[in-house]
């Protein structure tokens, strides 16, 4: 992963200095015609180098807090090995764009409608499915703690100590430091497509600095779960990790009927109502707070009429400012069943076709 962060290193006696992607500035003593002594200082831009965060977030389920161990990885291939390396790394992005997008007219005409394709199949999908590769976080032990100090709106971490950087070799993973926060740990089902509820942790981050993006790994209770991709998350912004599925708490949404009639030539309309039947079962042995997402559809077209009931009652509508999604959130005892029924009547023009 390329770092999104700028990187300096004051080297030695000599106050060299690597930044962004990366800029180095030797300052050198020198004797000059006339008396005194003076310091001739040169910079070069190393573009071969940067740095990356990863991370281990540690989950304390009872006493619902979560622990970010922050480390960075830090990798030069410059030509030359950097020893006795004093480690500043800043958030800055000096390689990339500076300026806001431009945005162009939108002409827009009208035409007679091309004529059908005859004889061709139907395009198929370049990719049935995606999936995100997962970076594991690098084997190499932690080294100390790092300083943070803010510079305007860009962060800067100095390590304490000097390290050495070798050439184009695998990244050296440092210690940067501990984030400790507050979070609500909560059962999240979503039974149109899962069989099982996951734990899910929300939170929001305290400080004045941001999480920057990289990966993480997961623990549960001191156990190693799984791994995630974090986010950039901005100071006091809401975190949110899933930490793996729950398997006692069972899932299943069936429907058992979907009515269609014609209303007759004086409406000249149809109708359909769709119902669904949610069911959620808790056998994990102890209590749960559960957040259940479904969803109903939704309709931007007059003459198409879409209403929803629930039973019982959706705590959120619109959840997560999608239309249509609805959340129930509730308690669920040891042992105990919930159910919710949403029905969805649908009306249209007897002469459209609902699609």
């Amino acid at each position: 992963m390329r770092a999104p962060s700028g990187v300096k290193f004051p080297i030695g006696s000599s106050k060299s200095v690597f930044s962004g992607s990366g800029e180095r500035t030797r300052h050198s003593p020198r004797r000059g015609t006339g008396t005194g002594a003076g310091t001739v200082t040169g910079t070069t831009f190393v573009a071969q180098a940067g740095w990356a965060p990863s991370y281990d977030a540690r989950l304390d389920s009872a006493a619902g807090k979560l622990a970010l161990d922050r480390f960075v990885s830090v990798h030069q291939a410059s030509g030359e090995d950097w020893r006795g390396v004093a480690l500043v790394l800043s958030t800055a992005r000096p390689s990339e764009r500076t300026d806001p997008s431009e945005i162009w007219s939108d002409l827009r005409r009208i035409g007679p409608p091309a004529p059908p394709m005859v004889g061709m199949a139907a395009p198929k999908a370049a990719m049935d499915s995606y999936a995100v590769p997962v970076m594991e976080a690098a084997p190499a032990p932690a080294a100390g703690r790092m300083a943070m100090e803010l510079q305007g709106e860009t962060v800067t971490y100095t390590y304490p100590a000097a390290v050495d950087i070798r050439d184009g070799v695998e990244d050296l993973r440092l210690k940067l430091d501990r984030i400790e926060t507050p979070v609500r740990l909560l059962a999240e089902a979503v039974p149109m497509l899962d069989e099982t509820a996951y734990r899910v942790v929300e939170g929001q981050t305290a400080g004045a600095e941001p999480i920057l993006p990289g990966p993480a790994v997961l623990w549960l209770d001191g156990a190693v779960v799984g791994t995630a991709d974090l986010p950039l998350v901005a100071a006091g912004d809401t975190l949110r990790l899933g930490y793996g599925a729950i398997d006692g708490l069972r899932l299943k949404r069936v429907i058992p009927q979907a009515n269609e009639g014609d209303r007759g030539l004086i409406t000249k309309s149809n109708e359909r109502t769709e119902t669904a039947e949610i069911t959620v079962e808790n056998l994990t042995g102890k209590p749960w707070a559960l957040r259940v997402i479904d969803r109903v559809p939704y309709a931007e077209q007059e003459d198409l009429q879409i209403t929803h009931v629930a039973r019982p009652p959706a705590t959120q509508t619109d959840y997560d400012d999608k239309r249509g999604v609805l959340a129930w959130e509730f308690d669920l005892a040891a042992g105990a069943t919930q159910a919710i029924r949403l029905q969805t009547p649908l009306r249209w023009p007897a002469d459209q076709v609902l699609q």
